[in-house]
C-alpha cells in the first residue's frame, strides 16, 4: 500500500547552505563603551549634546565637547567652553 522511497547512493546531499547563509551574529561587549558627556552652559542652560554636535558652528555629530576648538562659544548665549560643566548621569 505504501512505498518507501530510498535515496539513489549516486544522488549526494546538498550541503547545508542555510548554515553559511545565517547571518553572523555580534558578539557581546561584557564592557559596552559609555556614551560621550553632555555638557551645560552654567549661563543659559544650553545642553551640548556629542550625539547631536553643534552643525550651525562646524561640530560635527559624534563630536566630544574635550575635543571642540578652544575658540568654540555657546550657540545661545556666546560664552566660552569655560562656562560648561560636565553633567554626571
Amino acid at each position: 500500500m505504501f512505498k518507501l522511497f530510498k535515496k539513489k547512493e549516486t544522488e549526494a546531499e546538498e550541503p547545508k547552505a542555510a548554515a553559511e547563509e545565517r547571518p553572523v551574529e555580534e558578539e557581546h561587549d561584557p564592557f559596552p563603551k559609555a556614551k560621550p558627556a553632555k555638557w551645560k552652559c552654567m549661563t543659559c542652560g544650553y545642553i551640548y549634546d556629542p550625539e547631536v554636535g553643534d552643525p550651525d558652528s562646524g561640530i560635527a555629530p559624534g563630536t566630544r565637547f574635550e575635543d571642540i576648538p578652544d575658540d568654540w562659544v555657546c550657540p545661545t548665549c556666546k560664552v566660552g567652553k569655560d562656562s560648561f560643566k560636565k553633567l554626571d548621569f
